[in-house]
């Protein structure tokens, strides 16, 4: 086994003297640094606040305008997404980026995150955020493009002193203005933020609000007051020395009660960049969309303005009439008015339709609309414009209105012909059919039917449901109810037209009277009655084949229980015994009734039988027998008295 080799003492000290020469440096750098700003407060001048994750004290108020919504996090927003500029309206101003720069008069220099700008006793500035707010820098004051040192990061821009105008016009990206002593959140339109170093003091003075202010109470601590909204007058932090006597300072008050070193203070102004501020107190141009495809592109959302807003109809069947709604948000945070709205279209195939914008005032991130309609009537290219007038900055204003017109489906379409007349037909019976040639470039949807007796007309047929450009449909009349009946065939597109349009429909009259149900043939035939079936003739003697007078005769009623004529076509009799007397119902078309006379003439004594068959129309009994029967006696009176005289039984004289 190796034995472990000792340290020498003298590398221990070595390593011991390295460590303490590096800390020594840097803790020299730490003490000099320190001594050489002894007096240097935590924050230069503008507000005081630090955060302290770890504070066991009170935190601070927590608002729901703490969310920043920004993209980016930290002050340099500013820089990359919002585009800031300043001018100088009045000399001196200075623009310091590491050093500072005095700017020329009427020429525009960019600002970036961390500039700052600051005016003379004389110099007013102007700075532009977004194209929609303008924040003027007046006399002996400035303005950092920043929060505020030891404010929470976030788009803000902090007043470091003097007086500033801010005329918010949108919803600015600039979410906050901060000062020493208070945190403003841009709710409000038009106020002014005066900020005095020397007393620590801010003053806020409001036009149009609402805004949201609270005080700063513990920088160190970012310990705030309540928020305080103030829609209209004036305010201060701290709240103590700011209005006069006896006014309570617990909340916003007629900026006529300031005191009247604070008035002073806030009245820092000169004539030309007061009125400069009044006239630029409009609204920006409002943020039109147009619904629909083939539209421009829309606003930017900054500036609401467009160059390529435009109402494309695209293509529209000649007759044909399509509606597009121009939309319009207002952007700026403040109402908008408008004054008139044209289009100026001499041949008026471009139309205002519908109009919901107001002249009284749009209110912020309310929205209007105005329908146009294209509606040609020969074939081109069309391009108009629209006019709009409001009381917001660049107007009026012109959106291009343009559409072409193409031959429609009604133009290619054909039919033949464009009415149906069906002859008169019973109720519940089917007509013969009637065809319709239909010659289309186009195809069509299946047609259907309208009108009061659309039920009583059926398609039997259609062959238009493919894409050959010649086809048929054939109809049929099948009435219901019995009177005159009337609907429609329509014709018409699969779809609405190009652009949205609504296609005209073509349709087929259909015309047909209907009668009351014809009778049942089986309900007017007639019906056959007879009182009996049988007839029994007393007894006769036997007669002479060679005589011609029947002694004996029986009535047969016939009676017609049906409908229709009663035909009595022929009647025979089995056996020579009975003889039809009479034939006058032979031939005869019986309504009623009719009677026939049968004769009993026996050829022999004793019982005789036999039948009657009437031949008829009756469907149902066409040949109907009546039995007939009869005894015949013996000619011969000596025998007949022998019989009677006796009493002897010859029988009945009907045995059916």
């Amino acid at each position: 086994m190796k034995s472990k080799l000792p340290i020498a003492p003298s590398r221990i000290l070595i390593s011991l003297v390295l460590v303490s020469i590096v800390c020594l440096a840097s803790c020299g750098r730490a003490c000099n640094k320190s001594v050489s700003q002894p007096d240097q407060p935590q924050v230069p001048a503008g507000p005081v606040a630090t955060s302290s994750a770890n504070s066991k004290d009170q935190p601070p108020e927590k608002l729901d305008e703490d969310k920043d919504d920004s993209v980016a996090v930290g002050s340099e927003t500013i820089a990359a997404k919002i585009r800031s500029s300043v001018r100088q309206l009045l000399s001196t101003v200075f623009r310091i980026r590491g050093g500072a720069q005095q700017l020329v008069s009427d020429r525009t220099y960019p600002l970036k995150t961390g500039d700052r700008i600051k005016t003379n006793d004389s110099g007013t500035a102007q700075v532009n955020i977004a194209d929609c707010m303008t924040v003027y820098v007046f006399a002996s004051s400035g303005l950092t493009m920043s929060t505020c040192p030891g404010f929470a990061r976030g788009s803000a821009v902090c007043s470091s002193s003097g007086t500033s105008l801010f005329n918010n016009r949108c919803l600015s990206h600039i979410r906050r203005v901060e000062t020493d002593t208070a945190e403003i959140r841009l709710e409000g339109t038009y106020f002014r933020v005066a900020y005095w170093p020397e007393k620590k003091r801010t003053i806020i003075d409001v036009h149009e609000g609402p805004v949201r202010v609270r005080q700063l109470l513990d920088a160190r601590r970012r310990k705030f007051d309540k928020a305080v909204q103030i829609d209209a007058g004036c305010w201060c932090a701290p709240s103590d020395n700011c209005f006069v006597p006896g006014v309570p300072t617990n909340g916003p008050q007629p900026c006529t009660k300031l005191t009247p070193e604070n008035a002073a203070y806030l009245a820092r102004t000169t004539k030309e960049s007061s009125g400069r501020a009044t006239q630029d107190h409009t609204p920006i141009a409002p943020g039109p969309t147009i619904e629909g495809p083939s539209s421009g592109p829309g606003p930017d959302p900054t500036s609401g303005v467009s160059n390529t807003d435009t109402v494309d109809f695209g293509q529209v069947e000649i007759g044909l009439e399509s509606v597009k709604s121009l939309t319009i948000t207002n952007i700026s945070s403040l109402p908008l008015r408008f004054t008139s709205v044209s289009l100026n279209d001499p041949i008026h195939y471009f139309e205002i339709g519908d109009n919901t914008c107001p002249n009284v005032g749009l209110e912020m991130g309310k929205a209007c609309k105005i329908d146009v309609s294209f509606k040609p009537l020969d074939p081109g290219s069309y391009l108009r414009f629209m006019e709009i007038a409001d009381n917001a900055k660049g107007s009026p204003r012109k959106i291009s209105v343009k559409g072409s017109a193409v031959p429609g489906w009604a133009a290619t379409t054909l039919i033949q012909p464009l009415a149906l007349q069906f002859k008169e037909q019973s109720v519940g019976t089917t007509s013969t059919t009637q065809r319709i040639t239909i010659s289309k470039g186009k195809p069509i949807a299946p047609p259907s039917f309208e009108g009061p007796a659309k039920g009583d007309f059926k398609i039997v047929s259609n062959d238009c449901t493919d894409a050959k450009s010649l086809c048929e449909i054939e109809v049929t009349f099948v009435p219901t109810v019995a009177g005159e009946r009337e609907a429609t065939l329509v014709i018409s597109p699969p779809t609405s037209g190009p652009g949205g349009a609504v296609e005209p429909r073509k349709v087929v009259a259909l015309h047909g009277v209907s009668t009351p149900n014809a009778p049942d043939p089986a309900t007017l035939s007639p019906v056959l009655k007879l009182p009996t079936s049988k007839v029994c003739f007393n007894a006769h003697k036997v007669v002479d084949p060679k005589a011609v007078q029947v002694r004996k005769l029986e009535t047969i009623t016939v009676t017609n229980a049906g409908k229709g004529p009663l035909l009595i076509k022929d009647l025979i009799p089995s056996t020579k015994d009975f003889v039809v007397k009479s034939q006058t119902c032979i031939g005869a078309k019986v309504t009623e009734r009719c009677d026939i006379a049968v004769g009993f003439t026996p050829v022999d004594t004793g019982v005789r039988s036999g039948t009657l068959t009437i031949i008829n129309n009756d469907p149902n009994s066409p040949t109907k027998e009546v039995r007939l029967a009869g005894r015949g006696k013996n000619r011969n009176w000596f025998i007949r008295g022998v019989q009677w005289l006796f009493r002897i039984n010859q029988g009945d004289d009907c045995k059916f």
